[in-house]
């Protein structure tokens, strides 16, 4: 079990390597897809541990997440690797803001 303080510095390792993911996406808008993230950030970490430091990046205000225009057109493992809110829409970006 990770104690308290090792979750923070685990959190601002993540927050610093969304940031340069989202910088490295400069071209197409800085957008970044989630499961690209997941796949590969999400390794050393939970499921529930890399969705919640996503979701306190834009609880924070430092990420906006959005949806995809075709989730449909989504393979089935690509939206298992997507993130829901609250309201059960399957966010599938992320822009740094």
């Amino acid at each position: 079990m990770l104690l308290r303080e090792e979750l923070r510095l685990i959190y601002e390792d993540f927050k610093t390597e969304v940031w340069t993911a989202t910088q490295q996406a400069g071209s197409a808008g800085g957008l970044v897809a989630i499961p690209d993230l997941r796949r590969t950030l999400g390794g050393d970490l939970a499921r529930g541990d890399f969705d919640a430091f996503v979701m306190r990046l834009h609880a924070e205000g430092h990420v906006h997440l959005m949806s995809h225009v075709d989730p449909e057109s989504l393979a089935d493992q690509t939206i298992a690797d997507c993130l829901c809110d609250d309201t059960g829409l399957l966010l599938y970006w992320l822009r740094w803001l």
